[in-house]
């Protein structure tokens, strides 16, 4: 298979994908609208609110703590060790608040769209070395370009990092359960100078850069638009991991040629080994089916009832504005006036 028909393979794929679940979608923003009270009416009660506000820490509270033990609890002091170690480790890893943070945006997810997903990213963290003095032209603070050509790159450090994932920027290949699923692709945005450092100058120099339509804190007009600078434009791309073939690659709709890989990686060889390839594991869902991975809202089990409530709330309240003493009286008699006007619980003087 050519470059090309790799390109037109993913992008029908990509496309399929997004037809199976674009009524979903549509559904899911609805409801998180309904949710921030987007379109709120007037004196209606925000049942899905409430709602999702008790269900949230009941299924998640806090940061679990490791506990990891041997499987056999046979007479082995180096497993013991190793099990202590490793819960130690672990620990450190969910210290700070990015695996919190991560697992309540999840949860959230999986109770108003109906699916929450996050993903292990590894991160290597890469050092130049081989320079000498030599390699230095007196007084620079830079090596020179002859030097940078004979760098050599070694493994600093390394992590693997766990990151939520938004339930519009998800895509999987078809299956009716998890097993059965080939692929899944993960949408980013990423800047010029992102591009060049990740796949080379020369792809970043032929793709095309826009404001993210998605974001709404970047929702401006056409004049402030083509104010910005390039540093505030991205491309869009897919991560794809391809369990079929065993690789990860990333798809760009106007990068035509093919697909792209990272510099150093051209093979696509993953950076982690999952035991079902993914980084992700199966995406948390409220409602679950056996016959299919489409997600179903928890919102669309008790939508009617709501909508019930909010009919009567807004009844009620409609009914308390109407209910208002009205009258006539006597001018002569004018302590029945200010009988009216009294607060609850006032008495008014009467002569005679």
């Amino acid at each position: 298979m050519t470059s090309q028909q790799d390109h037109r393979k993913w992008a029908r794929e990509l496309e399929r994908s997004s037809k199976r679940e674009k009524d979903w979608r549509d559904e899911g923003e609805k409801i998180v609208k309904r949710y921030r009270a987007e379109e709120q009416k007037q004196n209606s009660f925000n049942i899905l609110w409430s709602n999702t506000e008790v269900l949230r820490p009941a299924l998640y509270s806090d940061v679990p703590r490791p506990d990891v033990r041997r499987r056999f609890k046979d007479a082995d002091s180096v497993g013991k060790i190793v099990s202590e170690v490793t819960s130690r480790a672990l620990q450190v890893a969910l210290d700070g608040d990015r695996f919190d943070n991560v697992m309540r945006a999840s949860v959230l997810d999986a109770l108003l769209p109906g699916r929450g997903v996050c993903r292990v990213r590894y991160v290597p963290s890469l050092a130049q070395v081989g320079v000498t003095e030599e390699t230095h032209e007196e007084g620079a603070e830079e090596p020179t370009h002859e030097a940078q050509e004979g760098y050599t790159e070694e493994l600093e450090y390394e992590q693997a990092v766990v990151e939520h994932v938004d339930w519009i920027d998800f895509r999987r290949g078809y299956g009716r359960c998890w097993e059965e699923v080939q692929w899944v692709a993960f949408r980013c945005r990423l800047r010029k100078d992102d591009v060049a450092e990740r796949f080379g100058q020369d792809i970043a120099d032929i793709l095309h850069y826009d404001i993210d339509e998605d974001n709404e804190d970047r929702k401006e007009s056409e004049q402030a638009k083509q104010e910005e600078g390039d540093d505030t434009r991205t491309a869009e791309f897919w991560e794809i991991w391809d369990k079929e073939e065993r690789k990860v690659c990333f798809w760009n709709s106007g990068y035509r040629d093919g697909l792209i890989y990272p510099i150093g990686n051209e093979s696509g060889e993953p950076p982690l080994e999952f035991e079902n390839f993914f980084p992700c594991p199966k995406p948390l869902m409220m409602v679950e089916d056996s016959s299919s991975l489409l997600p179903i809202p928890l919102w669309r089990l008790y939508k009617q009832q709501a909508e019930e409530l909010e009919k009567i709330s807004s009844r009620i309240n409609k009914l308390l504005n109407e209910c208002k003493a009205r009258g006539i009286y006597d001018s002569r008699l004018g302590e029945i006036g200010r009988t009216m006007q009294a607060p609850e619980g006032g008495l008014v003087p009467v002569e005679g």
